[in-house]
């Protein structure tokens, strides 16, 4: 009887960690979307990473390190929004985020 208690026993355990699982899966995936950012909100943390990244005295320093890490990041998530930096007919001071186009500069220009 032991026997059979035991097995019942990690089945029960088995499907409480499964369902555990899908609620955190879950609450992480709701969580994410409330906080997710709104576009000009990226844009503007971009800018302010990107001028402690670019404005440091110390480009080896840890902050700046730091701010470099996150405006790539931020980077990162407006290109998935369909978003690029700069036209192929500006120069670099001229950039800006803009939803891409044809003319838009991209990560491989």
């Amino acid at each position: 009887m032991m026997h059979l208690d035991s097995r019942a026993s990690c089945a029960h355990f088995g499907r409480m960690r499964y369902a555990l699982a899908v609620v955190i899966f879950t609450t992480a995936t709701m969580a994410q979307a409330a906080v997710s950012p709104s576009t000009p909100n990226l844009q503007r943390s971009w800018g302010e990473a990107n001028g402690a990244c670019q404005g440091s005295t110390d480009p080896e320093g840890f902050e700046t390190k730091i701010a470099c890490q996150k405006r790539d990041f931020i980077a990162g998530r407006l290109v998935e929004r369909g978003f690029c930096y700069g036209l192929k007919s500006q120069s670099t001071a001229q950039y800006r985020w803009h939803r891409c186009t044809q003319n838009s500069m991209r990560g491989d220009d």
